[in-house]
């Protein structure tokens, strides 16, 4: 639900204006960590909108304790307040929703290249295994002046290999897909600066 929020209001300011205002319960311009567990664990809040919320952070759901606080928010709290004075004004909030704005736009792209690529390693796969069957059809063709049970288990057997092959380059290209996920990392949204 917070996901799809950040999403539709990407660039809009004033929608990220009236959830820190949301947030800002006193009204004095800046949100203080009880404000922001205050809200999340508010009866009005809906649990989606809370493990979004904490989602889009970065922090996985099963942190999320009955009252809306979380178990790494002090970390992504300290993301966010980047001039460490306990509280968080609307420039450091935005600054910080750009920044888990992009990055999960592009762990999405990485994602899409990832897909495209297997895609494409696939369809040439698909091309080596149908060239590979024309050559053994060929091959059988050419042996007619063999005997025609001779013939059929030749061709049978170089199926099988092109099955083979097809197989093995499918297990290869699967396992260095998943090893590129493996090894993609992991991005925290950092405030800017490097705080």
């Amino acid at each position: 639900e917070f996901c799809r929020y950040l999403r539709t209001v990407n660039s809009d300011v004033g929608g990220w204006r009236a959830l820190f205002n949301r947030i800002d319960k006193d009204c004095d311009g800046s949100v203080e960590k009880g404000e922001v567990v205050s809200v999340l664990g508010a009866s009005d809040t809906s649990p989606e909108f809370v493990a979004s919320f904490y989602s889009a952070l970065g922090l996985p759901v099963l942190g999320t304790r009955a009252d809306g606080s979380h178990v790494g928010f002090e970390k992504v709290w300290a993301q966010i307040d980047v001039d460490g004075d306990l509280c968080v004004d609307f420039d450091e909030f935005s600054t910080f929703l750009r920044t888990v704005v992009d990055v999960q736009r592009s762990k999405a792209e990485e994602a899409a290249r990832v897909a495209a690529d297997i895609a494409a390693r696939a369809k040439a796969n698909a091309e080596k295994a149908a060239a590979a069957k024309q050559k053994a059809e060929v091959v059988a063709e050419q042996s007619k002046w063999k005997s025609h049970q001779r013939a059929e288990l030749e061709a049978d057997a170089a199926a099988k290999k092109v099955a083979e092959a097809a197989a093995a380059m499918a297990v290869q290209v699967t396992t260095e897909a998943e090893t590129k996920m493996a090894e993609a990392p992991a991005a925290e949204p950092t405030a800017p600066g490097g705080v």
